[in-house]
Parts: C-alpha cells; structure tokens; sequence
C-alpha cells in the first residue's frame, strides 16, 4: 500500500501536468476562430488549480514561461479572457521573481489599462484590482507608478463602484510604500476621499447595500484617517504630509460655514446641498475624532502654533450655524467618552438620558443581563492605575488652556434652545472631570466663568440674556447635585445585590425607589384615612390604586404587618391576592421600567414586612407561606416539564412580564436566616437545584443566579456552584461573569469561597469560560485578602497561556507569593525571558489595548481585526484603559525580589538603552520597552530611588519634551502615570514641575483633599497681593470654590506671567509631609520596609558607577524641592529645565524630598504647568512629490519618434528595419541641434494657427503629428479646456486614424499616463482612442513554450 507522502507527491504531479498543460492550451488558441469560451475556460481552471497549489507549483513551474503563455489572454480583445487571465496571474504571484517579471515585460501598462476600462467591465476591473493588491503586498517598495496613478483616479471618482476598493489599497500603500503614495497622489486622493466618503452618491449605494443612516459614517474612514495619521508619526514619513495644507482638510468641514467639497458641488438651501453638507460634517467629524484618539492626531492638532486645529475648533463654537456647532459638540462629547444627550430643550429630559443608569439594550434578560449592568456600574476596585485618565486629563487641560469653557459658555447662552441644553451639559461634565482629573494647581484657575457670572449679574443688559445665564447656573447646580447622588442600579435585582452586601456587611443603607414620601409615625385614625386614600378596599381593581401611597404605608416604622392584618384585613387581603401568582395580575402587568418602580417595589416591600413579623421557630406568617408555596409550585411546573401554559414562568412571560421579580422576591428571603429556613421548608431550595439541569431554560438560570444572596454558607452557594459548573457553556460563561458582580459589590468573604469556584473555572472544558474566570481573578486580586487566597489555593495558571502566566505573576507581589514562586524555580528563566522577548512584547500589548479601546476596530480570536458595532463595546468598557501587569512591577513591591532585579543587573540595561539613538522602528519599540519596564519599577520607594540617582526620570520626560516621534511621546505620557500613582512619585515629578493629582482613584465627588483648600487659600492671598480686590470677583459677591465641590467658581481670571503662575502654584502645595529626602534612604533602619538599605547591592553600585561616568551637577547647584517649599520665579519653567539638560545623559541626580506616607492608590495623573510642552514638535519640510524623488525635474520629450526603451513592441520582438529607425533618430537629433530658429517647422502650433497640412509621407511630417497629438493629450490632465483637446484629439483620429492602431504611439501615451495625474474619465477616453491597436501582436509569433520548458525539467 502506498504511502501518504507517495499520493500526495503523485496528486502534485498530476496536478503540475494538468497546469502545464493549460497553459499550453492558453497559448495555443490565440488567433484561433471560436475558442474564445474555451480559453476562458481553460482560464478558470486554471486559476482553480493555482489556488489549490500555489505554493507547490509556483516552484515547480517556470514563471517566465508561465507568464509568456498567460500575456497572449492579457492582450486578447475579448474582456473575459483578459478577466480569466488577471485572475490566473494573481494566483501565481507568490514569488518576486514572478513580481519583477512582470515589470520587466511591461505587463504592467494593461493591468493599467485594464483599470481604466469603463463600467460595462466591471469583472475585468475589479480582477485588476485584485491583483495590483497582490503585487502590492508582495514588493511594496517595487510598485509601479503606473498602478499608482489609475488606483488614484479611480478613487477620486466618487460614482465608480471601485472608489472605495481603490482607497483601501492606497491607504495600505501609505504603510508599505509612503514615497510611492506621495509621488502617484495617493496621499492627496486619500484626503479628499475621507470627506467624499460620505457624499451623497456614495451614500445612496451603502444604504441601498447595507441600509445604513445617512449619519452612518462609511466604514473606511477610520481607516483612511489611521493611514495618514500613521505618516505623521516619524519624521521620516511626516515629511510626505503638506504642513497646515492636507491634514486641515479634514477638518475643513467643521470650520467653515460655506465649505464645499468640489467646485460640483451643489449651492443653494435645497435638500440635496443640505444632505451633501450633513454627509461632510459627519465625515469630518469621524475623521477629527479619530486624530483625537491617536497620538499623532492630537500632537498635531494640539501643536502650539498660531494656526492651532484645536484652536480653530474651540473657536468655531459660537459661529451662527447651529449645525457646525452641534457637530463640534458631539466631537467633544466623543472625545471624552460622554453619553450624548439628546436634542432637546428640557434640561432635566436631556440629563436623563446621560445617566450612567440609564437602561441599556444590553441590560436585557437574553443579553446581558445582570453580568453586564453591574460591569458598566460597579466601579472597579483597586489601585491599578487606568491609562484612560491620563489621557482624558491631557486632553482636557489642552482645551481648557485654549480657552473652551468660555466658548462653551457663549454657546449656552444662545438662542438656540437644544444647542444650549447640550453645551450647558459639556460644561457640568467637563467641570466634573477637571475636579477629579486634574491636578489642584492646575484645575483651581480653570473653574471661572466670568462671562457667565458678569451676564447673569448684568442688570442693565438684556433681561433675556441675564434669565438664560441664571437658568445655566441653575442646570448647572442642579448637575452637580446630581453628581454628589449615590451610585443607583437601573434593574431591581442588582440594586439587591448592593443591599444584600451592604447589609451583611452591618451597614444600613435603604435605596428608596417607589417614593420620597416623608416617613414618620401616625395614630390609627391617620393610618386608617391612608389605606382608605389607596383605594384598595374599595375597588377590585389594582389599576385604580395608589401604589405610591401603599409603599409608604408599608415603609412606615412604626406599622408592623399584624397590625396591618389586625386593623385592615381587607386591605391585606386584595393587597396578598394581587401579588400571588394564581391570581394572574401581577404576574401578567408588562415588564417596563415604570410598571417595575410602581409594582415589583412594592412587592419587595410587602415580603420585608412579612419576614419582619416572622421569628423562628414560629410558624411563618400563613400569608408568606401560601405566597412562597405557590411561586414554587410554578417553577415545579417547569423543572417536572409539566404542562407550561398554567406556569407564570414560561419563556415568553419571563421575557415580556413582571413574573420574573417573583425570584426578587425568593432572594429577599434568602438574605436572612429565618428566610432561608422558609425557603427550606417550602422545598424552593430543592426546586432551585433542578434549575441547572433545564438546559434549554437559560432565563430561568439567570434569573436564579442573579436573585440569590450567597453573603453566607448554606444553600444559596450551593445552586451557585451548581450553576457553574453543570450547565451549558453560554450558561457557566454567564454565572462566572456574575462573579464579577459579586466582587464589585463587596460580598462579605468574597475572597474565601468564591476565590475558590473561581479556581475551579480555570479548568473549565471551554477556553471561553476559563478566560473570564481569568479576567474576574485578575481584577479580584487587586485586593490583596483575595491574592492571598490565590496564592494559598496554588491553582495551576500555565496551560492559559500569557494570561495565565501574567496571573502568576502577580504572586511575586506578596511575600508568601514570592516565596512559592521561589520554590518552584520560576524566576531566573521568567526573568531571562522578560528580558529577551517579554518587556518589547509588554509594549505592543500595551498598544494593541490602546488601539482597541480607541478605534472602531476589535482584534479577533483568529487574528484578524474586524470593526466594531457600536454594541461591542459599551460606554463604561471604553473608560477602562488598566495598565496591564509588568513582571518587573509585580517584583518590585518585595524588597526581595527588587533585590533579585538589581542583582540580574536588568536595570542598568534598560537605563542604557534610554541614552541611544533612534534610528529605526526596533531601537523605538526597545526604547518603549525600557521606559515601561523602568517606570514600573517608580512604584515603589526604592526602585524610585534608583530612577533618580541614575537620572532615569529626568531623560524620560526629556524624551516627552524633546522627541519628534508622536507615539513615544504618547508612552512617555502613559508610563509617567505609574510613577505619579504614589505620594513619592508625586514629590519627585513635582522636581521637574510636573503637577500630579493627589487623591484615590474612584473616589467619591466633590474631591477635597487637604492640598485643594490650601491652594484656594493660597490663591485668594495672591489675589488680595496682588491688588485685586477680593470682593470684586463677582458683582453678587457668592463664590463658589473647587474646595467644596461645587462645579462653578466665580471670579475673575488672575492676571500674572506664565512663569510667575507656575512658580507659585507649584510652591502653594502644603500638605504635611515628611522632610525626609531621598538621598538619606540608605541610612533608614532594615526594619523599616520602606527605606532598607541598598547600598550593599551589586546592582545598584553597577548603576551609581553608570551615572558617575558622566557630569554631574555639584551638590551645591542641586534644587531641593518640597511641597511646602517655595522657590525664586527665575528657577521655574524653562531655566530649571535647561539646568537639566546640562547633567548627564539620562538627568541629573534629583534631591525631590518625598513623603513616607502610604504607598500608592492615587489616579496616575500628572501634568505639565504649561500643556504646550507635551505637544511642542518641529515641522519637517514637504518632499513626496515627483521631481524630488528622481533628484531632476519631470518632464518627457514629444520630440522622440521611437524610443526602443519605452516601446512595447520592440520590447519582446526584434526591431524591424533597425537601420530606418535609427537613421530617424540621427536625423531628429541634427534637428533638434539646429534649435527652434534653424528648424521653425519643428515648432508645435495651435490647430487654429496652422496653415497647412503636415506632410505625413515625410519623417518631419509624421514627427510633427505625433508631436501635435502627444501635446494635446499632455493638456488633458488639466481641467481647464479639457473639452476642446478632446475635440482635436478626435479631429486626428478622424484625419490619421492608422496613427491611433500604432503600438509604439500607445507606448509613449502609456508613459504620460503613467507620469501625470488624469481623471478618471480622461484616462478613459484617452485609451477608447486606441481600442483598434492590435495588441495581440506584441506576443503573438513566440511560439507555445514546450513541457519541459514550463515544469523546469532541465532545472
């Protein structure tokens, strides 16, 4: 029997015979009557052969050969055949052998040509396409220009079915090939076709494919901004970009009133110029919210210049074209990851409908569900520090230094009411985010709104005016007010989740949903006129009664249910039959928002009370019971498969009707111990049990899992664990995501038993479900109760790839973590490997979360990237940007294990690559690597230490100042957030003048730290010094300080210079530090875990002897900076920076005296006093055009009858009469050299200004033609008398038509096509002229190559 191996070499064999036998066929049936349908077919066969083996034959195949039998069906007449062939070639291009081929043949020029063809060949096109991006993908760096100059006008014509194809491939050429992008236009074309995108005709033919909005932005926006974006990244490429030219373009719609696209583009008011107009605004809009989310885009539209983009964009906003200022706020809404409002008037309508409770469809029972709600709402706990602030905080500070505010101000006192209610908005939220994100020195003289203050206070003004400014103060207390509320569920179940933990935990918090009645005690005859007003007694019907007024009867303290049952039993009575299952009323009232605030509250309300008047071992209240037994009588319907019509739990009540609150109301009993024992005793827990085996029923699971309180041991963890593990796969991955919930509320020993169902979903047979177990532990090991417990279960982590071995590292943060780790070995080869490989592979993860969480595209399991529907990623998910754990972090939080780090000598390694020079792509990503790796170690005292003495910290944010590559500014910027998230990381930034912010993330506003009361005190002295009077800040005399929280701040901007501001900021800072320095940190005891000693380390004396080969500042020059310390206004700002530069290459030595207090858990935010220093970078002067690429300028001679060179025909055949053509070119040249004046008839004329026929039997004669011909076509490239060229472009058809059937007339046509610029629809017309050429001749006569030939079987 015949081994495997053997067919398969004999199935290649086959298949290589049949290949070359085709192409024979192929070859042979040119010229041949009736054998067009069978080429055609012989074509597609064998095109399904090159598919299938690609790689096989194009090695076993002779690719010259090949191509000269597959060039007879490019140059064939029928359109077909050439499709057939197109597709065939690009099968086989998979060598570069193959690539350069097909240059050196000049197949190129009919790719080209066939590019140009009209709409009726649409097959030949679009196989053209296909297989100019192959060879585009396989020699970027050898692409033609001819393809270049078709790929642009293609795309620049808007009405072509390929303009989006041919964009696509352009952008992708910006990455591969930027000079060829420049040189053929594609860079211009992909400017303009961003804003065209979403013209009208373009979105007429997406909504008729895919039936999208006329908002809907095309789905290669983002990805044509992010090509060009890219370029602007490196000098190298940022100099193929027009400085203030091609990049404003995007933006252009936002700015300017009356923009239009084209000069075709329609004027007037009518519908169609105002659809054209929204369609720019919304690409614009895509476009400049892109440039925002890269580092490139904001370098660049944050640059201090006078012509500023982000300048440009804050002053448009009080511009009288409602429509421009609602797009520029919904790009600052976007911009800060904000819910927009709606357009509406109603200030409380559009501030519902931002709040972060707001129902979602995600929320929803079959999606979502609990898992989901909780993850959007429950804040993340731990001090792991999210990226995301920092870059909001820049952000924020960059538009609020150009003065936004007061523009957003101007806008909310228009008089258009909806643009008005979205502004006043903005500026509520942004005042909100600059409390809490940026640092007090910075955000306590960006809180005035003077202009606001002085309209409202201006009583001889328009009283119009002066009632719209008060009504924005008032919004705007009122917003605040509403930021000081507690953190509300949308759904009922997970509000009783936050109870049920906050009541384990002994706390007594009670969210009132149903009223804000005021609760207090009343007499019989009060309570008795209160029932009577519910309206229960006397009417049946529930629909007449008062819920309201029922929930606080219910809530009233002094009211038990006995006395309920005692006093009013009929009320009780209608009350218990309306709730009951059997009764079908509230189990069928429809499941909306309102129905669940009036009806299910009330509902919870009446089991509290029957719980309260239940104390075991009494018998239950009769009323609870035969309420519990028939719930659980139902749900038995449905375990036992019973008949489900009689069930309230079928599948379609669950999802459309309050039934599914009836498991509320099992879990509020569950949340007690008395209540458990009912639950027992009426056999609900026995029911439960059978719930996970219902495999088809995954509501009914949710729904379980997500009511019951598992705050103690007993049952409820026991359906838990049930449902984790022996249920479907969506079912486990859903209860495991349900953790999540449970740790984010802070159920009561989290860390001990749900630590372990945890662990036991690691092994869970779905990667999917092991994978979220891994995400809820790695968040839940934030606490360190919970790492503790981890570390203690010894799970097994390695077999979950980098994710699990990034969860293993972070046992090395905790001493008995580390101390396992050390058993087992794990350090000296994870260090070696970091080392090598993992601190470059940490950077491009770091990245890849960056882009994911910034751009509308999502990184697939496969590999591939796919965009991202606008339900993938919900509003509280992209607020999440969590650095993801270092090794070298992880090590540095033991002084063992930093011990470890400095002993492997890893950080003088990474301290030097800081000082070298970068040149290429692998010495920026190593640069990356070194400044995280270096900044994780500034997390903890002593590794801080290091970073100074070695001068460290200060290259770094030299690097961020000085370097002209956007995206190391945009690491250096993330990575700082590390050291700024502890106090001694704040006192060392605070020595370079950076501010940092100094309070816990997530903690709850108004923010007020010690630091912001003395800066206000601080700030009102300057004020009264400096000769302002105090009581003149606001003509009304209220003001309201950042101190207390409140958004507004009224008064008038201080008037000082830049550096006097900075200098006094930065010395306002009082809080009571330690004046401990850091340079005393080798004299602290070894008992203290902060300041060991480390003198006696290898490492770090490696690293002092580093930095003393280099000039250091004498102690004497040191600045020593405290937070309480004030210096002279000549050694801030720049002169301290310049100090700095003289020091050794990586900083000077810094003597910042820190503080000995706690050791981190601040936000991560730090900031420069003057923004501007972030975004400084120097413009790289234009040189992507043609004429410097070849070094001379571009220009190709008409004076030419026959070059051999360029001409195809001479190419791949012997030049017949060589000796004619070349005594024609000797006679050209005695022409040329006798100079216009010698030789007046050589001068070309104007067809108006001739006088005679040319004599075409004649070589001058012929020369003059071609001549006159060649100019006219040159002329076509401009659009100005294009028809008139055409005109005797066609008179000479008409008068000398053998001359458009001259292959080598073609040759130079196709060269000027290949050197100028033509639309679309020239290039057409200018090859239409030459359809009648017999192209076929050009490879005709060579003969069918032989098998040997084609199998190189002499090879």
């Amino acid at each position: 029997m015949a081994s495997t191996s053997d067919r398969g070499a004999h199935s290649d064999t086959v298949t290589l015979r049949r290949a070359a036998s085709l192409l024979r066929e192929i070859a042979a049936t040119e010229g041949q009557s009736g054998k067009a349908v069978q080429k055609v077919r012989y074509l597609n066969d064998l095109a399904k052969d090159l598919k299938a083996h690609a790689i096989s034959l194009s090695k076993r195949l002779n690719p010259l050969a090949a191509l000269r039998c597959l060039c007879i069906p490019i140059t064939s007449p029928n359109a077909a055949a050439r499709a057939g062939a197109y597709r065939a070639l690009r099968y086989l291009m998979v060598t570069q052998e193959l690539h350069d081929a097909v240059l050196d043949m000049r197949v190129d020029v009919f790719i080209a040509r066939a590019l140009d063809q009209d709409a009726s060949k649409e097959t030949e096109r679009l196989q053209a396409v296909k297989l100019i991006r192959s060879m585009l993908l396989l020699q970027p760096l050898n692409f033609p220009l001819s393809f270049g100059r078709g790929l642009v006008a293609v795309a620049e014509s808007a009405q072509d079915n390929l303009a989006q194809s041919a964009l696509a491939i352009l952008c992708e050429m910006t990455v591969l090939n930027p000079l060829m992008a420049s040189i053929c236009g594609g860079i211009r074309a992909i400017h303009m076709g961003i804003v065209a995108n979403h013209s009208n005709v373009m979105l007429q033919r997406i909504q008729k494919a895919y039936g999208n909005t006329l908002a809907t932005p095309a789905p290669l926006t983002e990805f044509m901004t992010l090509s060009l974006l890219r370029l602007y990244n490196s000098p190298d490429t940022r100099c193929y970009l027009r400085q203030d030219v091609e990049l404003e373009t995007l933006i252009a719609p936002l700015l300017d009133v009356h923009y239009k696209h084209t000069a075709e583009s329609t004027d007037g008011t009518s519908q169609q110029a105002m659809n054209e107009k929204t369609a720019h605004i919304n690409a614009s809009q895509m476009a400049v919210l892109t440039m925002f989310r890269t580092w490139q885009g904001l370098v660049y539209l944050c640059r201090p210049s006078d012509k500023s983009a982000l300048q440009a964009l804050v002053d448009v906003l009080p511009c009288p074209d409602e429509s421009l200022q609602v797009a520029v706020l919904n790009v600052l809404f976007s911009v800060f990851h904000l819910k927009t409002p709606v357009e509406t008037d109603d200030f409380g309508e559009a501030l519902a409908t931002i709040c972060p409770s707001e129902f979602q469809e995600e929320w929803q029972l079959d999606q979502g569900w609990v898992a989901e709600e909780g993850r959007a709402l429950l804040p993340r706990s731990g001090a792991r520090v999210n990226m995301m602030d920092q870059y909001h905080a820049v952000v924020l500070q960059a538009f609020l230094s150009r003065g936004l505010l007061e523009r957003l101000v101007e806008v909310s006192l228009s008089q258009h009411p909806q643009v008005s209610t979205k502004a006043t908005i903005l500026i509520g939220e942004l005042l909100h985010m600059a409390n809490t994100l940026l640092p007090v020195e910075i955000a306590c003289s960006t809180h005035c709104l003077p202009t606001l203050v002085t309209v409202a206070t201006d009583f001889q003004g328009s009283d119009e005016r002066r009632n719209r400014a008060n009504s924005v103060i008032n919004n705007l207390d009122y917003l605040h007010q509403r930021k000081k509320d507690p953190l509300r569920a949308n759904s009922l179940f997970l509000e009783q989740i936050m109870e049920q933990a906050k009541s384990a935990e002994g706390e007594k918090r009670k969210i009132n949903r149903g009223s804000d009645w005021s609760v207090q005690d009343i007499d019989d005859a009060q309570l008795a006129a209160s029932i009577r007003d519910t309206n229960v007694a006397q009417d049946k019907e529930y629909i007449t009664w008062n819920f309201r007024l029922i929930s606080s009867i219910l809530r009233m303290p002094n009211i038990s249910f006995r006395r309920l049952e005692d006093q009013h039993p009929k009320f009780v009575k209608r009350l218990l039959a309306f709730f009951r299952p059997n009764c079908n009323e509230f189990c069928i009232i429809p499941a909306t928002q309102e129905n669940i605030r009036r009806y299910s509250v009330v509902g919870l309300q009446l089991v509290s009370s029957l719980m309260a008047a239940y104390a075991p071992p009494e018998e239950p209240p009769k009323h609870l019971a035969e309420l519990l037994s028939e719930i659980v009588q139902n749900i038995t319907l449905v375990t036992k498969r019973s008949d489900l019509t009689r069930s309230v739990f079928s599948s379609t009540s669950l999802a459309h009707t309050l039934s599914r609150d009836y498991f509320l109301f099992a879990g509020k009993l569950s949340s007690t111990a008395a209540g458990c024992q009912l639950l027992e005793k009426c056999n609900a827990f026995r029911e439960f049990l059978e719930v996970p085996e219902l495999e088809e029923r995954e509501d009914l699971q949710r729904l379980l899992i997500s009511s019951l309180d598992y705050s103690r041991d007993g049952p409820c963890r026991i359906v838990l664990s049930k449902l984790l593990t022996n249920t479907t796969k969506d079912m486990r991955l859903y209860a495991t995501s349900h953790l999540r919930v449970l740790h984010r509320a802070r159920v009561p020993f989290f860390q001990t038993w749900c630590m372990e169902m945890l662990v036991t979903q690691l092994y869970d047979p779905c990667i999917e479900v092991a994978e979220e177990a891994l995400d809820v532990l790695d968040e839940a090991c934030e606490d360190e109760s919970c790492l503790h417990t981890l570390v203690t279960l010894q799970p097994s982590l390695l077999h979950l790839g980098q994710r699990g071995r990034s969860l293993l590292m972070r046992f090395a943060g905790i001493g008995t973590g580390l101390r396992f780790l050390k058993n087992q070995e794990f350090f000296d080869s994870e260090l070696d490997r970091w080392f090598k490989t993992e601190n470059a592979a940490y950077v491009t993860q770091v990245e890849l979360r960056t882009s994911q969480s910034f751009t509308g595209f999502k990184l697939q399991p496969e590999g591939q990237y796919t965009r991202r529907s606008n339900t993938d990623r919900p509003l509280a998910e992209s607020l999440e940007l969590w650095v993801p754990v270092h090794f070298y972090g992880q090590l540095v939080q033991q002084r063992e294990g930093f011990d470890l780090l400095l002993k492997k000598g890893h950080i003088e390694s990474l301290t030097e690559v800081l000082a070298t020079t970068l040149s290429t792509a692998a010495q920026l990503h190593e640069v990356k690597s070194a400044i995280w790796a270096l900044c994780h170690l500034g997390t903890k005292l002593w590794g801080l230490k290091v970073l100074l003495d070695s001068g460290v910290l200060g290259r770094i944010i030299e690097l961020l100042e000085t370097t002209t590559i956007c995206t190391l500014k945009g690491s250096c910027i993330l990575a700082l957030s590390l050291i700024a998230s502890t106090p001694h990381g704040c006192d060392a930034l605070l020595s370079y003048n950076y501010q940092s912010v100094r309070h816990a993330s997530r903690a709850l506003w108004p923010v007020t730290t010690p630091a912001s009361a003395e800066a206000q005190h601080q700030l009102a002295s300057r004020v009264q010094s400096d000769g302002v009077d105090a009581g003149s800040t606001s003509e009304s005399g209220d003001e309201l300080s950042p101190s207390d929280g409140n958004l507004l701040s009224v008064g008038r901007p201080i008037k000082r210079s830049q550096s006097q501001a900075e200098t006094r900021l930065s010395g306002s800072m009082s809080i009571a530090l330690s004046t401990t320095s850091i340079d005393d940190l080798d004299t602290f005891s070894p008992d203290d875990p902060d300041g060991a000693s480390l003198a006696a380390s290898s490492g770090l004396q490696s690293l002092r002897s580093f930095k003393s080969t280099t000039t250091v500042l004498s102690s004497s020059s040191d600045l020593h900076f405290s937070r309480t310390s004030t210096q002279p206004a000549s050694m801030s700002g720049g002169k301290m920076r310049s100090r700095r530069k003289h020091s050794n290459p990586l900083g000077r030595k810094s003597s910042v005296q820190i503080s000995s207090g706690s050791a981190g858990g601040f936000v991560g935010v730090s900031l420069p006093m003057d923004i501007d220093q972030l975004f400084k970078l120097s413009d790289a002067k234009f040189s992507g055009s043609l004429a410097e690429s070849l070094g001379e300028p571009v220009g190709l001679r008409f004076d030419s009858f026959h070059d051999i060179k360029d001409c195809l025909m001479c190419l791949h055949k012997p030049v017949p009469n060589a000796e004619e053509y070349t005594a024609a070119q000797i006679d050209l040249e005695e022409a040329t050299e006798r100079g216009p004046q010698e030789n007046s008839s050589m001068k070309p004329k104007d067809s108006a200004m001739e006088e005679e026929e040319p004599d075409t039997s004649t070589f001058e004669g012929q020369l003059k033609v071609r001549r006159g011909l060649m100019s006219y076509i040159a002329r076509l490239s401009g659009a100005v008398g294009s028809r008139n060229n055409q005109t005797q472009i066609l008179s000479y058809k008409e008068k000398y038509p053998s001359l458009f059937r001259d292959v080598c007339l073609y040759s130079q046509v196709a060269s000027l096509l290949e050197f100028y610029h033509f639309r679309v629809h020239v290039r057409r017309f200018i090859q239409h002229l030459f359809d009648d050429a017999d192209f076929a001749a050009i490879f005709r006569g060579g003969g069918r190559p032989s098998l040997p030939e084609l199998l190189m079987i002499a090879a």
